[in-house]
């Protein structure tokens, strides 16, 4: 795998991880792409580049889309 690629994945896992972070303290409907970056420790910016919204992160999520371990 590239290391862009690397990259792109990794950060998709931590902003995966931050939206369950996100549910399990403020609920889903709480959640804001403002906060899911702060927890994600990213630029809004960042998280547009990889997701449209809240909800497809969700998607992703419930599509299988995690793999665990790999956030530290």
């Amino acid at each position: 795998m590239s290391f862009h690629k690397m990259m792109n994945f990794e950060t998709k896992q931590t902003i995966k991880q931050a939206l369950i972070i996100q549910i399990e303290e403020v609920g889903f409907e709480r959640v804001t792409v403002k906060n899911l970056a702060l927890t994600a420790n990213i630029n809004r910016g960042t998280f547009y580049l990889h997701y449209k919204d809240k909800f497809e992160v969700m998607e992703d999520l419930q599509n299988g889309g995690f793999a665990a371990g790999v956030i530290k």
